[in-house]
C-alpha cells in the first residue's frame, strides 16, 4: 500500500454496517489517506461504518477528512462505531460535524462510539468535532477502553447540556494515559441556549485526560514518535 489521495469522491460509502460489521484486518503500514469526504443522512459514518468483534484497523492516517451527517447517531473519521474491535495507531485531521439533535448522538475525532470490549490505543487527532447532539470528544464521542491517545483538536463543540470532553464526550471508566492540548476550545451549553467554554478541572479524568506540559512532553512525544514516525506531530507547538 502507498499513500492515497481521494479525488472526485465526495460521498464515501462507509465500510461495515451494524448488520454486516467489518471483522477483518486493515493495516495501513504507516501510510496516509487524504481527502476522505462523507456527506450523509444516516448514522455509523466514517471510513469504517461499523467494526465488529475481532475487527482491527491500524497503522494509518486520515488527512484533511470531512465527515458531515444530518441524521443518525455515531460518527467519527476513522469509524462510526467500534463494537469489540481494535483501533490502533490511527491519526486523523480535518473536520467532523453532525446536525442531528438527539440525546444519544455521538461524535469523535477517531470514532463516534466505542462499545466494550472494543479498544482504542495509540491514536491522535487534530480534527474539529462539532455536534448539536449530546456527546462529543476529541478522540471518542462515547466509550471506554481508551489508552495512550492524544487529543490535539482545536475545537470540540457540543450543542447541549450533556457530555463533552477533550478525550471522550462520555466515558465512565477504562481510560488511561491519555493526554490533551491544554488550551483546546471545548464548548457546550450548560443552560439556556448560549454556547460557553467548558472549564477543564485540571485533574486527570476519563473525559479530559491530562494536559501536555513541559514536564511530560518528552514522554508523550516519544510515545507518538514510536507509533507514527514521521507522521507524529511536534508537541512543542501545544505547550503552554
Amino acid at each position: 500500500m502507498e499513500d492515497v489521495i481521494l479525488t472526485g469522491t465526495n460521498n464515501w460509502t462507509a465500510i461495515g454496517t451494524s448488520s454486516l460489521p467489518f471483522t477483518g484486518s486493515f493495516d495501513g503500514d504507516g501510510h496516509t489517506i487524504t481527502g476522505l469526504d462523507i456527506n450523509a443522512n444516516t448514522g455509523n459514518q466514517g471510513m469504517f461504518g461499523y467494526i465488529g468483534m475481532g475487527g482491527v484497523i491500524e497503522n494509518f492516517g486520515l488527512v484533511d477528512a470531512n465527515v458531515f451527517s444530518t441524521n443518525g447517531t455515531d460518527i467519527g473519521i476513522a469509524a462510526g462505531t467500534n463494537s469489540g474491535g481494535i483501533i490502533r495507531k490511527v491519526f486523523t485531521t480535518g473536520r467532523i460535524e453532525s446536525t442531528y439533535d438527539v440525546t444519544q448522538m455521538r461524535a469523535g475525532g477517531i470514532v463516534g462510539r466505542n462499545l466494550d470490549p472494543g479498544m482504542i490505543e495509540y491514536c491522535y487527532s487534530t480534527a474539529e468535532v462539532i455536534t448539536i447532539g449530546s456527546r462529543a470528544g476529541g478522540i471518542v464521542g462515547s466509550g471506554s477502553n481508551i489508552s495512550n491517545c492524544v487529543a490535539l483538536n482545536s475545537l470540540v463543540q457540543q450543542g447541549a447540556n450533556l457530555n463533552v470532553g477533550r478525550i471522550a464526550g462520555y466515558s465512565s471508566a477504562g481510560t488511561s494515559n491519555n493526554f490533551a492540548y491544554y488550551d483546546m476550545v471545548v464548548m457546550h451549553i450548560p443552560s439556556g441556549s448560549t454556547l460557553v467554554r467548558k472549564t477543564i478541572a485540571g485533574t486527570i479524568d476519563n473525559e479530559d485526560g491530562e494536559d501536555i506540559t513541559a514536564a511530560n512532553v518528552a514522554t508523550v512525544q516519544a510515545m507518538l514518535d514510536a507509533a507514527f514516525g514521521a507522521n507524529a506531530p511536534d508537541l512543542t507547538a501545544y505547550l503552554p
